[in-house]
């Protein structure tokens, strides 16, 4: 794979938590588009980034789960903003984003 196409990896990731980023970025990328996609691959749940209902979607089906973490793909004000609303409904867990927002640093927020 030629290096124009292979992202800087940050020297504060470990190359442990680094190597699955691939996969993580191309099923984030699915899901964009490919909802069916992704329930082949093995996803129990796939929920849109709109609606007036999302985000009491996502709380009511995350109930009694351990969650560890979300992922925003799309790292804009609103989205990383609904992150965090499941987030702190639950009281843990990690944000990560694509991009870093104004004033962040790299990497994502704990809750």
């Amino acid at each position: 794979m030629s290096s124009y196409a292979l992202p800087p990896i940050s020297p504060t990731l470990p190359l442990a938590n680094a190597v699955v980023l691939p996969l993580a970025l191309a099923t984030a990328a699915a899901g964009l588009y490919e909802p069916c996609y992704l329930r082949a691959l093995g996803a129990t749940l796939v929920f849109g980034c709109v609606g007036p209902d999302v985000m009491a979607e996502i709380v009511a089906a995350l109930e009694g789960s351990l969650l560890v973490g979300a992922y925003d793909v799309i790292s804009e004000a609103e989205t990383a903003e609904k992150c965090v609303y499941v987030l702190c409904h639950f009281a843990r867990g990690t944000l990560l984003t694509t991009r870093a927002g104004e004033g962040e640093e790299e990497g994502g927020w704990g809750v």
